[in-house]
């Protein structure tokens, strides 16, 4: 690896001892050894990699053959859940990857994976995870608007519902007035902010179903102001 690791390479040894464990014939104790094997490279896995590391695992996914994208499984989730928090900066190229591959398996028993992907990785980031998904094209294609539904169906929810409540509140109040010079003048900029609000009343749109009636109501008025006062 051309970046350098997190810590020292694990002990040979206990590699040696796990990599014994993969000549198991049953199930379990398969999984098992091969979660341990995945859990102890990924602690001494450079975070500036992730990117290449995600697209290698997730092109796994497309292999017919049942025993490497089972293994692939294993990789991806573990890597998500023990190098998750170190990798901030990787977040929007980690997302595309994932992004890129739901666009690629439409019919793929593995795509629930990908999702669950984005989840976990949302767990640890959700703000630059929202940011990257309100950059998707308009109007939403299919698989944007399902990674928006499983954030607003999980436990994320709130937490992205607020966060895109604050971006819209700082868009409206950094927006120019309508006879204002800056208005005048930065006609290309303020096309880019109401494109940017249309991403995320989408997003709205997408996590409506996800609340009850009582607390989207109180949101529905914040969405209605932030968009009229960046394209009023």
């Amino acid at each position: 690896m051309q970046a350098k690791t997190r810590n020292v390479a694990p002990e040979a040894g206990d590699v040696a001892c796990l990599r014994k464990g993969l000549d198991a014939t049953d199930d379990v104790p398969l999984l098992e050894t091969s979660y341990e094997i995945a859990k102890t490279v990924c602690k001494y896995f450079p975070p500036a990699q992730a990117a290449d590391f995600m697209s290698t695992i997730t092109e796994s996914l497309k292999c017919t053959r049942d025993e490497r994208a089972w293994a692939a499984e294993v990789w991806m989730t573990t890597f998500l859940e023990e190098c998750g928090q170190l990798i901030y900066q990787e977040v929007p190229e980690v997302l595309h990857v994932l992004y890129s591959r739901l666009q690629t398996m439409q019919e793929n028993t593995h795509r629930p994976l990908l999702l669950l992907a984005v989840y976990v990785l949302a767990c640890f980031h959700h703000e630059p995870v929202v940011d990257s998904l309100l950059q998707k094209r308009l109007p939403l294609d299919r698989d944007a608007m399902e990674l928006w539904s499983i954030l607003g169906r999980s436990s994320l929810g709130v937490q992205v519902l607020k966060y895109l409540t604050q971006k819209l509140e700082a868009a409206g109040e950094n927006s120019p007035g309508p006879h204002s010079a800056a208005h005048e003048l930065d006609h290309s900029q303020a096309a880019l902010e109401s494109l940017t609000v249309c991403s995320m009343a989408e997003a709205f749109l997408q996590l409506r179903v996800c609340f009850l009636a009582n607390a989207w109501g109180d949101c529905t008025g914040v969405l209605c102001w932030g968009i009229s006062a960046l394209v009023l």
